[in-house]
């Protein structure tokens, strides 16, 4: 073989290992930009529940007040006995609740909350779903509420609608 020859394949043999190189750096910097928008992920989930939580709290609050947490109770269990000062304040901790739900679940569906904490969130408010005065609220007040949140609603409503139908066939509690 000539030396121009030589010169050629050890050219041709340099680009060749240059390309692998090039190649495994690609690959090296997406497993890093993976493991970047991973860690990124982990962080936006925990400011989110930490979020939720602080407004969760400050609503809390609110029953520190005896006079608010009774008015919350006539409001569940007889909404029609409210006065409309009562009713404006009893919807306005209603709106508050499903305001905080609905942010729960927004997150949830962006990948922002995970499917353990949402569980959880979804479990705390679908608690006080069924009483006749939340459902009297969302009746007169779901269009406050993107139809995501409204789609979720409608399937929690069926199972209230369902433990209903469960505790009155088994007749009155001893």
């Amino acid at each position: 073989m000539d030396e121009k020859h030589k010169e050629l394949l050890t050219l041709e043999r340099g680009a060749l290992i240059a390309d692998i190189i090039g190649g495994v750096a690609v690959v090296i910097s997406i497993i890093y930009l993976a493991y970047q928008v991973g860690e990124n992920t982990d962080a936006l989930k925990v400011q989110t529940s930490q979020a939720l939580l602080e407004l969760h709290i400050q609503r809390a609050a609110w029953y520190q007040d005896l006079e608010h947490a009774e008015l919350m109770l006539q409001g569940d269990s007889k909404p029609s006995t409210l006065s409309s000062a009562e009713w404006a304040m009893y919807s306005k901790d209603k709106a508050t609740a499903f305001n905080l739900w609905e942010q729960a679940n927004y997150g949830y569906r962006l990948g922002g909350v995970d499917e353990e904490q949402w569980a959880s969130w979804d479990r705390y408010f679908a608690y006080s779903l069924c009483t006749p005065g939340t459902l009297y609220f969302w009746e007169i007040e779901r269009h406050a509420w993107g139809e995501p949140f409204q789609e979720h609603i409608d399937k929690q409503l069926a199972n209230c609608k369902q433990a209903s139908k469960n505790s009155s066939s088994r007749g009155k509690p001893e």
